[in-house]
């Protein structure tokens, strides 16, 4: 059975989950982020404990020398690096600059560390970092004339790539999640034609030998079989029976978890994806697990963890985090 529960800072503000990750391979330990919305603006917030929320929040805020009118921080992937370091990228904003700006923070939960600024592209508007794991970070922005612009950094040589999922019109690009030493898997959304309305989930695989591949396309279908707007969040992986003989490491029969949200129809909403592999590598058996948070009117799904998603729900008129453990039908 699934069980619910709200899931805020223990702080004067709106609570926005936006991201998680294990810590050191179980779900029993998890670090979060999001942000905290004050009327003065709003902070960065990371978590580090349990799916109970009996851990410890910890604001951070940017910083950097002769910066001094920061007006928003916020936090969207984290990555635990080690025992005393994360790592978390994000957006910040300043008062005298038109346009959100890039960020990758490495040090303790503190704030104690270096903040990096993430620039994609000399023409970038608005950069939005969203998720990191390994040596990698993905994100999206729009220019001053377009919108809609993935990229894949490149952490240690501080180098952006492109993401465009072939022969789509815009891209972008939210989760990523690291199989082995040098091969990721990501998520993200795509549209077909400009204008167009309907957006798709899709999947690729990306290493630096091979660059990006298998490239797979997802759309929700309501009740009715009406395709509804798909939006792919974050990513997290169920490891399967390791199998020593087979090569490389996502050939065994675990499964990816994405966490998605869905409009455009009668039945707009959240859901859970669970997508497994074939020996070639190809994402396959698509299991979509819709949801809605009990007595909210929205509910959106933000990033998972194991079988727990994270993300907003309206209850009342008033906006809360939450953390929901769903029970899945093979489960």
């Amino acid at each position: 059975m699934s069980s619910y529960q709200l899931f805020n800072a223990p702080l004067q503000g709106i609570t926005t989950i936006q991201g998680v990750r294990q810590i050191r391979g179980t779900t029993e330990r998890v670090i979060i982020s999001g942000s905290l919305k004050t009327p003065g603006g709003m902070t960065g917030l990371v978590y580090e404990g349990a799916l109970d929320n009996s851990g410890t929040w910890h604001e951070l805020t940017y910083t950097a020398a002769g910066v001094d009118d920061v007006t928003t921080t916020s936090c969207y992937g984290p990555d635990w690096i080690t025992r005393d370091t994360v790592r978390v990228v994000g957006s910040w904003k300043r008062a005298s600059v038109d346009g959100s700006m890039g960020f990758l923070y490495e040090g303790t939960l503190g704030g104690s560390g270096v903040w990096e600024n993430v620039t994609p592209s000399a023409d970038a508007k608005n950069t939005y970092v969203h998720s990191t794991m390994g040596g990698y970070a993905v994100g999206n922005y729009d220019t001053r004339d377009l919108n809609g612009f993935a990229f894949l950094y490149d952490i240690g040589a501080a180098a952006s790539t492109p993401i465009v999922y072939p022969g789509a019109y815009t891209t972008t690009c939210y989760g990523i999640w690291q199989n082995e030493w040098n091969h990721y898997t990501l998520v993200g959304g795509y549209t077909e034609l400009e204008g167009d309305t309907i957006s798709h989930g899709w999947m690729c695989d990306f290493s630096p030998a091979d660059g990006f591949t298998n490239w797979t396309s997802f759309s929700y279908t309501d009740a009715a079989g009406n395709a509804a707007i798909t939006h792919f969040e974050g990513i997290d992986r169920k490891r399967g029976d390791w199998k020593s003989h087979i090569h490389p490491c996502w050939a065994d029969d675990g499964e990816y978890r994405i966490s998605c949200n869905f409009g455009g129809t009668a039945t707009a909403g959240a859901a859970l994806l669970t997508v497994t592999r074939n020996a070639d590598g190809a994402f396959v058996h698509p299991q979509w697990t819709p949801y809605t948070y009990p007595g909210a009117s929205l509910t959106t799904n933000d990033c998972v963890v194991g079988t727990t998603c994270l993300g907003i729900c309206v209850i009342d008129d008033v906006p809360s985090s939450y953390a929901a453990t769903l029970t899945l039908a093979a489960e």
